[in-house]
């Protein structure tokens, strides 16, 4: 079995790449989707904020927009809101690639925004593919978001590699810049050379 990563910075258009692997049927392990649920919902994590007054209520679930806002006033909370719940996701990746072992899946994807910026997973694809678009147009898209603002955007900027350096250790780029049908066509072509060569050793379990 195949394992590849999906990574790309805020607004290149990873999402849009995930959306065109489920439409093939190829499983895709979304991070982001299980760290939002585990923000919300993990106790560790409500109960950490309760500790340092940040929250009234260790009982009650954070909403995306209050936990950016905790974050922004408190920018050193992010490190211990990973060390929560990284462990925690990848708990939820070994299982995802069990079971698709199991079901005898001859490819999946691991989508992870922050695949570079973690080391524990350096070394675990058999390639990594790479969205991006230049910076204008990443800007462009970000700000169309709900609750967006100019401080969150360079909040989380700020904590991811720059795509240059991103595009020059990935093993494919897809350029989303121009219409979904040449983002499609980048991804499909690319990801068919790939799935044509030997399969390399994995370190996941």
């Amino acid at each position: 079995m195949k394992i590849f990563g999906l990574t790309g910075n805020m607004a290149t258009g990873k999402t849009t790449l995930a959306k065109i692997l489920q439409q093939k049927k190829i499983p895709v392990f979304e991070a982001d989707k299980q760290v939002k649920f585990l923000q919300s919902q993990s106790q560790a994590i409500r109960t950490l904020l309760a500790k340092k007054g940040l929250v009234a209520d260790a009982e009650k679930p954070i909403s995306s927009k209050q936990m950016r806002e905790l974050i922004l006033q408190s920018p050193h909370l992010l490190k211990e809101l990973e060390a929560i719940y990284h462990p925690a996701v990848h708990i939820l990746e070994t299982k995802f690639i069990r079971q698709a072992h199991r079901q005898r899946r001859k490819v999946i994807f691991l989508d992870i925004p922050l695949l570079f910026e973690v080391a524990d997973y350096q070394g675990r694809f058999d390639a990594i593919f790479l969205s991006y678009v230049p910076p204008s147009i990443q800007k462009q898209r970000a700000f169309k978001r709900k609750n967006m603002t100019a401080e969150w955007f360079s909040f989380i900027d700020s904590q991811q590699l720059p795509s240059r350096w991103k595009m020059k250790h990935s093993q494919a780029v897809i350029t989303t810049g121009l219409t979904l049908r040449s983002s499609r066509w980048q991804f499909l072509s690319k990801l068919k050379a790939f799935l044509s060569q030997k399969s390399s050793y994995q370190k996941y379990p």
